[in-house]
């Protein structure tokens, strides 16, 4: 019994190890999906803004929760509100009350965005102008300090 006890022991440690290690992987890889996924949205958004309303946003960004109960919106980056402060047909909100899952998730893990916009002139016409956009998107993982971050780069031309 105690032989038995002992090989039970021996195979159940390492798979109990095994499946905490995967819970880790598993939880960086939805994280990266996820950080992925708005750095596109965001440069996909940007390539139907005006070129003067695309500007930086210096580290460490700016949180994508708010982490309270008032709304976050995204003001003109994500396209939700119109001119008057009122939200355009079929926007949504990140907040507690409408998305609370998402939301609950985002400050979970702290998602924050940056911007930086480089500009190129390749003639003298200043519609010419190019921006040149890098997105980077941090986040904290649970139970460490260290910050994780996803960055994609574009270009954005007059339309």
């Amino acid at each position: 019994v105690l032989i038995a006890l002992s090989i039970g022991i021996g195979i159940l440690i390492p798979s109990v190890a095994l499946f905490s290690t995967s819970s880790k992987v598993v939880e960086k890889s939805r994280n990266l999906s996820f950080a992925s996924s708005l750095s596109r949205y965001i440069i996909q958004n940007m390539m139907t803004m005006k070129m003067d309303k695309i500007v930086s946003v210096p580290i460490p960004g700016l949180s994508v929760c708010d982490d309270s109960n008032e709304n976050y919106y995204f003001g003109e980056l994500f396209n939700f509100e119109s001119d008057n402060g009122k939200f355009k047909k079929g926007s949504i909100g990140i907040n507690k009350d409408q998305l609370p899952e998402l939301y609950n998730y985002l400050a979970k893990y702290d998602f924050r965005y940056s911007i930086a916009v480089g500009e190129a002139n390749p003639s003298d016409d200043i519609s010419d102008i190019i921006k040149s956009v890098t997105v980077s998107i941090t986040w904290k993982e649970l139970g460490v300090d260290k910050v994780y971050y996803y960055k994609s780069h574009a270009y954005i031309i007059p339309r």
